[in-house]
């Protein structure tokens, strides 16, 4: 079976089709192959998800919690629609 030079390139019989990459691009694929892998994992890691709202969940609730005790000690506790 005869392989199709791509676009633009002709094959000849000394090439074969090898690409000869140099240290450089090797480099680059690397890098980009390991950036795409660590976002992968952050995106279909769901712990790491679940993980992220469990914890905004009770830093939200911690919060809460502050500003009503402040609101408390001001004297401008219970929070109605008229002083929000």
């Amino acid at each position: 079976m005869k392989r199709e030079a791509p676009i633009g390139t002709t094959w000849d019989a000394t090439d074969q089709g090898r690409l000869d990459p140099d240290a450089g691009q090797y480099q680059r694929a690397a890098r980009a192959i390991a950036r795409l892998y660590t976002d992968l994992r952050t995106v279909c890691d769901p712990a790491g998800d679940v993980t992220e709202l469990f914890r905004l969940q009770t830093e939200n609730r911690m919060l809460r919690w502050e500003c009503e005790r402040l609101a408390k000690k001001a004297g401008e506790w219970p929070i109605t629609e008229k002083s929000a």
